[in-house]
């Protein structure tokens, strides 16, 4: 880890203890214990911990199995990132010895992670994330197991579950989604690269903005809602199910069928893709105050 010239910080059973091998970044380990019986993975707590926020430098949060929400702090919030761990591990001990940990990488980017004793986690245990944070220059958010939920920010966007719903809201860049088994919404962007195996897709693009959509689900329908000024062009595709289209804009291009059809909007632009094995696909027109 590279040197930085703030001191770390290790807490271990409500015990401040200076960690100088760790210079850079904060460690939050034990506490105290819940207990809630008849439950797998039972010993429980919640962990708070901050962190200097760095204006333009990217989050990046990464979990094994459980959710994770990054949005954007009021301004009256102050100028620091706070974070809420939820853990719960199988035994005291475990629990005890459970790090969750934020730093900055060489490249400044904010890296939030839990570290497990003997490095690895332990069936049905697990930790949430929820971070709040003045703002972020690109978000990296991966769970194995989990929902994810990002609002209100900007910069390069990346969030992966392998079984769980996504949801972005308001976020001022570039949005890649991918979920296995999971719902993907994603509104008040400006591009977005979504993509899952098993649920519904809907993407609402930002007023003027001309995309790129890319979205593809294996077994679900997909909306695409665009505002009346949207210029850009449209090709869905679907193997078992119907192509409707409600935005006066659009013009047909070639024959349109039951389950395929491309539509140019406003003289054309960049080309978005809609697929589906399995759903329906449908173009919607943006409502004049977009749900966020």
């Amino acid at each position: 880890m590279a040197q930085r010239s703030a001191p770390s910080l290790i807490l271990s059973l409500a015990v401040f203890v200076p960690l100088a091998a760790a210079t850079g970044c904060i460690v939050y380990s034990g506490g105290g214990v819940m207990w809630a019986a008849g439950q797998p993975a039972a010993h429980k707590e919640t962990r708070t911990l901050t962190a200097a926020h760095a204006a333009g430098s990217a989050i990046n949060v990464e979990t094994g199995n459980g959710s994770i929400d990054v949005r954007a702090s009021e301004p009256a919030d102050g100028a620091e990132v706070r974070i809420e761990a939820d853990l719960a591990a199988q035994t005291v001990e475990r629990l005890a010895e459970t790090r969750v940990v934020a730093e900055r990488d060489a490249d400044g980017a904010l890296r939030i992670r839990t570290e497990w004793p003997g490095g690895r986690r332990r069936q049905n245990e697990r930790c949430s994330f929820r971070v709040v944070t003045p703002g972020a220059g690109g978000v990296l958010l991966v769970t194995s197991n989990g929902d994810l939920r990002l609002a209100g920010l900007s910069g390069a966007a990346d969030l992966t579950t392998s079984n769980g719903a996504i949801t972005v809201a308001g976020h001022d860049g570039p949005v890649a989604a991918a979920s296995s088994n999971g719902d993907v919404t994603v509104r008040g962007v400006e591009q977005a690269d979504v993509s899952t195996s098993n649920g519904d897709v809907r993407i609402e693009l930002a007023a003027g903005s001309p995309g790129r959509v890319n979205a593809s689900t294996s077994n679900g329908g997909i909306v695409l809602a665009v505002a009346d000024s949207f210029r850009g062009e449209v090709d869905a595709r679907t193997s078992n199910g119907r192509v409707s289209n409600e935005v006066s804009s659009a013009a047909a291009v070639g024959k349109v069928r039951k389950s395929a059809a491309r539509y140019v909007f406003r003289g054309g632009g960049p080309v978005s893709t809609l697929e589906t094995s399995n759903g329906s696909i449908q173009l919607e027109r943006l409502a004049t105050t977009p749900r966020l």
